[in-house]
């Protein structure tokens, strides 16, 4: 069966990339023997700190998980769980009382194609669980991960890529599931782990050590579990030898895409950030608010967002306590509200493109932090006469103007043209 030049190209890259590792670790013995301290490349003056080594084997399954990886997986499975039921909205409302939660829908992290001894393709995928709720509803389970094999079905006259999201045929038949299993209470800190057996999987069918068909994938992932998550494993199977995942680099090492990496520091702009609160939720230290207004008013006048946000009326006469500045407060919490939307649409424009241009996520991530760090900055305070300084230069920085803003005397000069054109 004939693989395709996608299947040539990623075996190609691991080969690449081993050889790599491999030059790497010849270096740093050469340094050691021409008296370089352990652990710091040739070329490196004395006294630098020594970058660090990937780790290999059961010492690649431990590590810190950052706050902001966590962010970012919470964030794509809510999007994802979201798209799915746009896709199939019939599950949408009152469903089964008592769905399974042994059928899901992964949300892949990492995904591995290898191709066997027969010629089979395996699509070895690592990620998050979405499955049905009691009500009917798809989510994302954030405290579960998953792992599932499937069979790709063969390519097609065009010799392209039958896989998800690598240019399956219309025509062509769905993949065919090997194995699935959930890793209960995992979380992200075990991410490693699950993807460690992901790893294994996808290098057992490669090497012939496991066929594809379900019963010798399952055999292979009890024995795996046996070692990594051993009450999770059948009772009475021998764990797999510690040795057989002395190859495995860490997290994603031999992956198919570029992934978020665990150490990441920049949180989307979108996830994990409370919505603010509904209402006048703003309070008042009693300090007067003209000159603040007129503040705000002169950092971003002859900008988008003055228009957009009506800034020209956001003004107070007298620093009273009457309704005049009570309405007032409930309108800065109403804009602070709207610059927040504004702040989100912003950042998913921004990643729309720098993924159409081929960016991996996690520099994705670090490019649009500046709009979390905004919408942090909205969240920083809950009193007005502090908040209308931080307002100002959020709005200065504010490049991309949202879907509905439409410039000052557009609709006047698309009539003008409509009159010329009648003419």
């Amino acid at each position: 069966m004939a693989k395709g030049r996608g299947h040539n190209r990623k075996k190609d890259a691991r080969r690449g990339r081993a050889d790599r590792r491999a030059a790497a670790r010849q270096s740093l013995g050469q340094a050691a023997q021409v008296g370089q301290p352990a652990g710091q490349p040739a070329g490196q003056p004395a006294g630098q700190p020594a970058a660090p080594v990937p780790r290999s084997g059961f010492a690649a399954l431990r590590g810190a998980v950052s706050p902001a990886y966590r962010a970012w997986v919470a964030d794509y499975g809510r999007r994802q769980a979201a798209a799915m039921t746009e896709q199939f909205p019939e599950t949408d409302g009152a469903g089964d009382a008592g769905a399974s939660g042994d059928l899901f829908v992964l949300a892949p992290l990492v995904t591995r194609t290898v191709g066997s001894p027969d010629g089979a393709l395996v699509s070895v995928q690592m990620g998050l669980p979405i499955m049905r709720t009691r009500t009917g509803n798809v989510a994302v389970a954030p405290d579960r991960l998953a792992v599932a094999a499937l069979r790709l079905p063969e390519a097609d006259t065009g010799n392209a890529m039958a896989a998800l999201g690598l240019g399956q045929a219309p025509d062509l038949p769905q993949p065919e599931p090997l194995f699935a299993v959930q890793l209960p209470a995992e979380r992200m800190g075990a991410a490693r782990t699950a993807d460690a057996l992901a790893w294994y999987l996808a290098r057992a069918v490669e090497a012939g050590d496991a066929r594809p068909e379900p019963r010798s994938i399952g055999e292979a992932a009890a024995e795996a579990l046996a070692l990594l998550r051993p009450t999770l494993a059948p009772y009475g199977v021998k764990p797999i030898d510690r040795a057989l995942l002395d190859a495995y680099d860490g997290y994603g090492a031999d992956a198919d895409e570029e992934i978020v990496p665990l150490d990441i520091q920049a949180a989307p702009a979108r996830g994990g950030l409370a919505g603010l609160p509904s209402g006048a939720y703003l309070q008042d230290d009693s300090t007067p608010l003209a000159s603040l207004l007129e503040d705000l008013r002169d950092y971003v006048v002859g900008l988008w967002p003055y228009d957009y946000f009506d800034l020209a009326d956001l003004t107070i006469d007298a620093e009273t306590d009457g309704p005049a500045r009570t309405a007032l407060l409930a309108r800065l919490a109403d804009l602070t509200r709207r610059v927040d939307g504004a702040l989100v649409e912003s950042a998913e424009q921004e990643e729309a493109l720098l993924a159409s241009e081929g960016q991996p996520p996690a520099w994705i991530a670090q490019e649009t932090a500046r709009y979390r760090e905004a919408r942090q900055e909205l969240r920083a305070t809950r009193v007005a006469q502090e908040l209308l300084p931080r307002l100002g230069p959020i709005l200065f920085d504010l490049e991309i103007p949202p879907a509905d803003y439409a410039p000052p005397g557009v609709d006047n000069d698309e009539s003008e043209n409509d009159e010329e054109d009648d003419e």
